[in-house]
């Protein structure tokens, strides 16, 4: 048979600004998706710097 998983906390619905529940999985889909243009524009930068024979950032984690 077939036995119930335990829930984690990170599977509770939490809640927005907007008193709205939402899944926490929902809003590390949402966070993201607002990180991907973010990225792809400090990216388009770096790559401009090193183009210009700049020295190169150091990698943030």
């Amino acid at each position: 048979p077939l036995q119930p998983q335990p829930k984690k906390p990170e599977d509770e619905p939490q809640e927005t600004a907007y008193r709205t529940r939402v899944s926490s999985c929902c809003l590390h889909i949402c966070q993201g998706i607002r990180e991907v243009p973010y990225k792809r524009e400090e990216e388009a930068l770096e790559e401009r710097r090193l183009s210009r024979g700049e020295i190169p950032m150091l990698q943030r984690s």
